[in-house]
């Protein structure tokens, strides 16, 4: 994992929620940032916007929040984002002839911090993100672990109970991310209100969503609240045993929102609960050193290297 030398690159980081766009130099420096929410039925529309007035590129890295077929250039079923079948590596080639590379927005995630963040010195680590969804990349011995298709570590649809009736975006029921992923969490606090705190005073809406934003800050004065936040990040720290059971990394590296705007709530139960559950010995777990931007990073460590991992 080399960088290419001295080119201008863009970055693509297309997330259920924002799409984030770097035009950067291959050493990571970034030139020029755009920022726009992701909307599924004007996603080539706001590409082609942004690449076009972004600057001079001579390649372009793309990481999405699968599932994808890497090797075809595909985006396939995204649970998150309601695009199916794109052939976005082909429909960018093709406007603006530059080589194109696409990668799962978790394993690029990986690959930002193996080139750029707190995985410079790491031969086994992972890059876990707590956001809209969660999952995870994986760099084994000193190499990003991919799968057949270009989508391992899909962690968030790992089953936290096989006879929940809480049905991730994916379609399956009792998924980690139907629990404790941004876009659904609140549907695991609407279910143990009205089952576990059924009657009980708080402050959380007693009718209409419940956002992952206002779970946790009101949490902060709430005790109802507190203790449902308490339960996610509990779910949270026991399958992140799990990936160290599995995967044996020496170091875990957390981002996505959830995880940076609620870093001590996360740090805390990860620090109570995942000992408890793991065989293997514990790794070094902290937040991101590169912050929201991390699997932009990582496309522009993708388009870098041309896609040659």
């Amino acid at each position: 994992m080399s960088l290419a030398k001295a080119k201008k690159v863009v970055g693509i980081d297309i997330g259920a929620t924002n799409l984030k766009m770097a035009l950067a130099y291959s050493n990571g420096k970034i030139i020029k940032t755009l920022n726009k929410k992701t909307v599924a039925h004007k996603l080539m529309g706001d590409l082609y916007q942004m690449l076009d007035t972004i600057g001079k590129f001579e390649r372009i890295g793309i990481v999405f929040a699968g599932p994808i077929d890497a090797k075809r250039g595909i985006i396939l079923n995204p649970p998150n984002i309601d695009v199916r079948n794109l052939r976005i590596v082909k429909l960018l080639e093709g406007r603006y002839k530059v080589p194109v590379s696409l990668l799962n927005d978790c394993i690029g995630g990986a690959l930002g911090e193996k080139i750029f963040g707190a995985g410079k010195k790491a031969e086994n680590f992972v890059y876990l993100t707590l956001s809209t969804g969660i999952g995870c990349g994986v760099v084994a011995n000193n190499r990003l672990l991919f799968g057949k298709d270009g989508n391992a570590h899909e962690v968030g649809h790992l089953v936290v109970d096989a006879e929940s009736k809480l049905i991730c975006g994916c379609g399956g029921a009792g998924h980690w991310e139907a629990y404790c992923g941004g876009k659904n969490v609140g549907n695991f606090a609407r279910h143990l209100l009205n089952t576990e705190f059924r009657g009980e005073r708080t402050k959380l809406n007693s009718h209409g969503p419940i956002t992952s934003k206002q779970l946790f800050v009101t949490a902060n004065t709430d005790n109802i609240a507190n203790k449902i936040v308490e339960r996610v990040c509990k779910i949270n720290a026991i399958q992140i045993a799990n990936i160290i059971n599995a995967y044996d990394p020496e170091l875990i590296i957390i981002g996505g929102p959830i995880a940076l705007e609620n870093s001590q709530k996360i740090m805390a139960a990860i620090n109570k609960y995942t000992g408890k559950y793991t065989i293997n010995r514990l790794p070094k777990i902290k937040i991101t050193p590169l912050g929201e931007k991390v699997c932009l990073y990582g496309a522009i460590a993708l388009a870098a290297q041309g896609g040659d991992l």
